[in-house]
């Protein structure tokens, strides 16, 4: 407390005379501080992980169509994540604290619990790694910024305080959207190799930041934009890494060049990888609402319809989408047997089992909030392709 209250005295004399060049030196050597405390963090993410990992998934167009029955199936759990990463903040928020009100006196007020689960406490996934140690590191940069804030409230008087705080938070908050920006140039790697799996860590990245907006906004509100600009730098990127991994998965299931196919007419591997990956999208349902809402296609249909969620009846119009261009590519497909009866086979094989896919999961509720009549659909195809099926052989 002497300490304290020396330093305060100081910088109002040095104030009062006109010596404000302790200003720019309290805000960078407090800038300096928060800079180390996150690269410790970030080295210690990697050691306790391996350095870091990124996922190996392969393509949802590369896929093998049957997975060994003896390999464990790893689904991505966002829950399970947002529990680690908000336990490891929440300890660093802790002994953060600490450190402080042993130093200082002061005091962050009650420190709540996290409002996540905390019954599980398995294994992390490795090839979500990445995602976890990013999301500790700035939700622990949002804590550091307002312990800050605290530190430098008597010491600095508060129509100095944005120009400090911005020196202090600068080289942090610009390593904190360097390794966004990294993270976004591998998952537009992985969109150009049609890696679509991977690049799903988009997604969980971009809904836990945008949780964090409102407090992070609420931090920063008093203090310079330029802190506020950078935050939504990092969101405005990986919304359009998401748009632009749904869209050009689209694309690839229009522009694939495979030209073998099923000798005995059975469902083509890219069908299942198909129904796979929008799988996987249910995870995110209403992450990716947002990121297709932003899409004037979509948002004019979202318009028509009349819906109680408007997040799964986006997510139903992509589904549409997607179904619709991989019944055209495999109609295309088709046309390669040169024997009308696999021909027929091929087909009905590929639409009975994208039917059976869809009832057999949430997909179907999705899929008939933008297409009332797509069951209907699948079963007179199939009928259709049974009576050729048939005719091909008399």
């Amino acid at each position: 407390d002497e300490a304290k209250s020396q330093l305060i005295q100081i910088a109002s004399w040095l104030l009062s005379h006109g010596r404000d060049e302790y200003l720019t030196v309290y805000g960078k050597v407090r800038g300096g501080v928060l800079q180390r405390s996150l690269t410790m963090l970030r080295n210690h993410q990697k050691s306790v992980s391996g350095g870091s990992v990124h996922g190996t998934t392969s393509s949802p167009m590369l896929k093998t169509k049957f997975q060994n029955r003896h390999e464990a199936v790893r689904r991505p759990s966002t829950r399970r994540l947002q529990h680690v990463f908000e336990k490891k903040a929440n300890k660093m928020l802790l002994k953060a604290s600490q450190t402080l009100e042993h130093s200082t006196g002061l005091t962050l007020g009650t420190r709540r619990a996290s409002h996540l689960d905390t019954s599980y406490t398995g294994e992390e996934f490795d090839n979500e790694q990445e995602m976890e140690n990013y999301l500790v590191c700035v939700i622990a940069l949002h804590r550091l910024m307002q312990i800050e804030q605290i530190l430098m409230k008597d010491s600095i008087v508060p129509a100095h305080q944005p120009r400090v705080f911005e020196l202090i938070v600068r080289e942090a908050m610009d390593t904190i959207v360097q390794d966004g920006e990294n993270i976004v140039a591998r998952a537009r790697k992985c969109i150009a190799k049609h890696d679509f799996t991977t690049v799903l860590v988009i997604f969980p990245i971009f809904k836990q930041l945008r949780s964090l907006k409102p407090d992070f906004e609420r931090t920063v509100e008093q203090y310079d934009l330029n802190v506020k600009v950078k935050f939504d730098q990092i969101l405005q990127m990986l919304h359009m890494t998401g748009s632009k991994a749904l869209e050009d998965f689209i694309e690839s299931i229009r522009s694939d060049s495979v030209t073998q196919l099923p000798t005995d007419g059975t469902v083509h591997e890219m069908t299942s990888n198909v129904i796979r990956f929008l799988e996987e999208l249910l995870d995110y349902t209403d992450t990716i609402g947002i990121v297709l809402e932003q899409d004037p296609n979509y948002s004019r249909q979202l318009s028509k319809l009349k819906s109680s969620d408007s997040n799964k009846a986006l997510l139903g119009f992509y589904i549409k989408k997607v179904l619709v261009q991989l019944n055209h590519t495999l109609i295309s497909k088709s046309e390669l047997y040169s024997d009308s009866a696999l021909k027929a086979l091929f087909r009905l094989n590929n639409n009975n089992y994208v039917l059976k896919s869809l009832q057999r999961s949430s997909l179907m509720e999705l899929y008939l909030i933008s297409e009332p009549n797509c069951e209907e659909y699948y079963y007179t195809s199939i009928q259709e392709h049974k009576k050729a099926y048939s005719q091909s052989w008399t």
